[in-house]
């Protein structure tokens, strides 16, 4: 072994060793929670996450194709592909956890295992900055620890995490107009492949770096032009196979879902935005270490590239506010509108705050940069700084807490017969994929059925035409007032897979106009007996035959989004 080799591998030796230390001073010293609890708070995108993992780990291992739940709005299929453009990198981390590590604990240190690899990832950025290995480590600490990321990460959206290609792409995006273009493809790829938005984001940015390598680098402007081409259309080969996959669909004429979004509506506030005032999205709060002020304030005197990281720490913060904020009782409209209304697919997504996952690595590079080219090893007080800050607002000790399943899920298995579970309120019941993992039975509905824009059609329409589902669809909203079994609207059910029908009583409170009484009483005349009761939720089996072949007039089953 080489020289050069042995210190690149002692290099990647200390930057695990660093993000693990990080983990440590993230969860604090007593650690055992990481094994038997779940990480963050109990909310509907962790239970959206736990789903999503074990199907992506079961189709993976079954040998079959993971951007699609036949198990979800049956018989239609859930096209996860086309909903996540196929985004699955955090997915594929949390397989490797999976083989060596039990449930939940798998799960656990597939969110803390971000924080090295983050580390990791900042490490070819870091010495193209400022060749010095422990300035590096610090600063990629310091990235790896950014609020944000902690924030997304206690709510299981580990894709916001996923920017592991965003250093190369930067470090390759400083060399334009040098005929140095592979190190910023393969950069922008990897950072789009793990979401995305975060690709387009850095895609947006890239005017900036050649306005820099233009007038601040003074290169020539042929030159610039066209190693910003290479980096673009080399970015754009290396995803091609996967941007096939995701755009399949559509180029086959199948039905895909399209989500909302874009301009035209009635405010362009958003509420998951930064915010001048008011209350931050929860993720967002607490987002500025007052460490990374004063490291800004050092790079103003003795950094490089200062204007570059300056722009473009302003215009990610900047573009974080949204299309609009609100200041001082007024819209105030910003330069993002003209973005968000212009860049094809941009107008899809309605969480600009989520710019604020690409201006971490900008604010860290700012408020490195002057002590790391001044007092390198003062440069640790960064981190520590943050460490600090993560303490005093109560990100750090990461929250954790134990996976509460509702009884009605957690005994299915034992007092159902196997089969499909369709869950009231039809069409309101998302979370009922919080327990799928543990009694793995198709539903009904499932993780988007209360996204109108994204049921498929015949699915929508077979509720509709179909008495039995249509009946146990009004229910919720006590407009029916007793269910008429019909025969071969049943058989088509049961044809179907459904054995099972469970009453969501707190999930039906939540309808506008849902009556928790009225659908346990109709059901219960319906159904006789149920299998399972409590406060919460009924348990039923599916009629096995109908008592009349007349159906009955309802009315339009589909009356509001």
């Amino acid at each position: 072994m080489d020289a050069v080799t042995r210190d690149h591998l002692l290099h990647g030796v200390a930057a695990v060793v660093v993000g693990l230390v990080g983990i440590l001073l993230v969860v604090g010293l007593d650690a055992r929670w990481t094994f038997s609890e779940l990480p963050g708070y109990d909310n509907t995108d962790q239970w959206g996450a736990i789903y999503l993992h074990h199907h992506h780990h079961a189709r993976v291992l079954a040998g079959q194709w993971p951007g699609v739940d036949p198990n979800q709005m049956v018989p239609e299929g859930l096209p996860l592909a086309a909903l996540n453009g196929g985004n699955t990198m955090e997915m594929w981390v949390s397989l490797l956890l999976r083989a060596v590590l039990p449930w939940p604990g798998w799960f656990s240190w597939a969110h803390l295992v971000w924080i090295p690899l983050l580390v990791m990832a900042f490490q070819p950025l870091g010495w193209v900055l400022w060749k010095r290995r422990d300035a590096a480590l610090a600063a990629g600490l310091s990235w790896a620890m950014w609020p944000f990321f902690l924030g997304e990460m206690s709510a299981g959206r580990l894709t916001q995490l996923a920017l592991l290609g965003a250093p190369l792409g930067v470090a390759g995006l400083l060399t334009l107009g040098e005929g140095r273009w592979r190190r910023g493809a393969v950069g922008l790829a990897l950072t789009a492949l793990g979401y995305w938005f975060y690709g387009l984001f850095m895609a947006l940015l890239v005017p900036i770096f050649m306005l820099w390598a233009r007038f601040g680098a003074r290169r020539s402007t042929r030159a610039v032009l066209r190693d910003a081409v290479r980096v673009g259309l080399g970015a754009l080969v290396l995803v091609l196979p996967w941007l096939c996959v995701a755009l399949w669909p559509r180029w086959t004429g199948a039905w895909v879902p399209e989500p909302g979004g874009g301009p035209g509506g009635a405010s362009a506030v958003f509420d998951m935005a930064l915010k001048l005032e008011g209350t931050q999205p929860r993720s967002a709060r607490g987002w500025l270490p007052a460490v990374y002020v004063l490291g800004a304030l050092a790079t103003a005197f003795w950094g490089h590239r200062r204007a570059l990281w300056a722009a473009l720490t302003g215009v990610t913060v900047l573009f974080a506010l949204g299309p609009a904020t609100r200041f001082q009782g007024l819209d105030w409209h910003l330069p993002y509108e003209l973005v968000w209304g212009v860049v094809p697919m941009l107008s899809r997504l309605n969480h600009p705050i989520r710019w604020l996952g690409v201006a971490g690595l900008f604010v860290v590079i700012l408020a490195a940069d002057g002590v790391a080219r001044r007092r390198p090893a003062a440069l640790w007080l960064l981190p520590a700084g943050v460490v600090a800050h993560l303490w005093w607002t109560g990100r750090a000790p990461l929250q954790h807490h134990v996976e509460q399943i509702p009884q009605h899920w957690s005994r299915l298995d034992s007092i159902a017969a196997a089969g499909g579970v369709i869950v009231v309120p039809i069409g309101r019941s998302a979370e009922a994929i919080r327990a799928v993992h543990l009694h793995e039975r198709p539903l009904l509905g499932g993780m988007v059925e209360g996204l109108v824009w994204a049921r498929p059609p015949e699915w929508t329409r077979r509720i509709e035409s179909n008495s039995a589902l249509a009946q146990l669809a009004l229910v919720s909203t006590a407009r029916v007032d007793r269910i008429v079994w019909v025969e071969d609207d049943v058989q088509a059910v049961r044809d179907l897979g459904f054995r099972t029908v469970v009453a969501d009583l707190d999930l039906v409170g939540r309808v506008k106009g849902g009556q928790p009484d009225h659908v346990r009483t109709v059901l219960t005349e319906a159904l006789g007996r149920p299998l399972y009761s409590d406060a919460h939720a009924l348990v039923w089996h599916f009629p096995t035959s109908g008592t009349t072949t007349q159906a009955p007039r309802l009315p339009p089953v589909w009356t509001a989004p």
